[in-house]
């Protein structure tokens, strides 16, 4: 499994502003998240639906069928990367 993300979007002073990283415009809040696992994750596949930071956690302990030592924030992106409808009402 290869996981790449970052801390942040990039910005780069658009809007007249200097390098101020926690204002909520486009450049600061889109951040990379790109996940290559085989057995699950077809090549080339794009997922549009918004995830947070603190659902790498939770993923990652699904994938490798490991359970939280705690109750903890975050939910499995899993049925995402399966196709699966997550849409909760």
């Amino acid at each position: 499994m290869f996981v790449f993300t970052s801390d942040e979007g990039y910005f780069f002073g658009e809007h007249g502003l200097s390098i101020e990283r926690r204002l909520a415009y486009e450049e600061s809040i889109r951040i990379p998240l790109i996940i290559r696992y085989p057995k699950l994750i077809r090549a080339g596949s794009r997922i549009d639906a918004m995830v947070l930071g603190i659902d790498l956690a939770p993923t990652l302990l699904a994938l490798t069928d490991t359970k939280p030592a705690a109750p903890m924030d975050g939910r499995s992106l899993v049925p995402l990367l399966e196709g699966r409808n997550t849409h909760v009402a």
